[in-house]
């Protein structure tokens, strides 16, 4: 499908992104794979998160024919638990708090990679995770699965299994989300759906994850 997620620990920083390609099938994973191979390049050249979601823009146009992208691109600073990121209409990071309240990281919000303005400076957010907390990115697969009502779970959704399950590591909020999406419903799910949690070991080490990055 055009769902991917990337995540890697570079000597000057990590990067991590999650992002869903227009339309389905085919098309769909090779526009993802393209994006994911922008991303990866804009890495691998050492460029500040602006300039790599202009490069992942330009790769989209392109591409030519209509082709977006939408997710987040981002970076994490360990040392300093502190996180800055790029929306491309995706939905917004979540960052769950020590008593279990989910809020959504609203900015650092462009439009979608491929159809950016040509003068376009795009907004980075910029937010450090406190000691507690944990920061949720993820595809609109797992809140638009719709429950038996005919409703969608929304973010509503993961802030009910959060609250609820009151989990404190990445892999229990993991679970706790992803036993929510599957409980809504007996039908299987019709959208690609990914997901990634990071959670700080304190506020001034190593993630749990080992993800070390620096303010872009």
């Amino acid at each position: 499908g055009g769902d991917w997620f990337d995540y890697v620990d570079n000597p000057e920083g990590g990067w991590l992104g999650v992002a869903d390609a227009k339309g389905r099938g085919t098309r769909a994973a090779g526009l993802a794979a393209v994006g994911l191979g922008a991303f990866r390049a804009a890495r691998h050249g050492e460029m500040r998160l602006a300039q790599a979601g202009r490069l992942i823009h330009e790769t989209m146009v392109e591409v030519g024919d209509g082709a977006y992208l939408r997710g987040v691109i981002g970076r994490w600073h360990g040392p300093t638990s502190t996180f800055a990121w790029i929306t491309a209409e995706g939905p917004p990071p979540l960052v769950v708090d020590a008593d279990g309240r989910l809020g959504q990281l609203e900015d650092g919000v462009n439009p979608p990679f491929g159809h950016w303005e040509d003068d376009l400076e795009p907004e980075v957010g910029w937010r450090r995770i406190a000691a507690g907390e944990r920061l949720v990115l993820y595809t609109d697969g797992l809140t638009d699965r719709r429950r038996a009502s005919g409703e969608p779970i929304g973010v509503e959704g993961f802030r009910a299994a959060v609250r609820a399950a009151a989990p404190t590591s990445a892999a229990a909020t993991v679970r706790a989300l992803e036993d929510a999406v599957v409980a809504a419903s007996s039908q299987p799910l019709d959208d690609d759906a990914t997901l990634i949690v990071l959670v700080p070991n304190t506020p001034t080490t190593r993630t749990e994850n080992g993800v070390v990055g620096q303010r872009p």
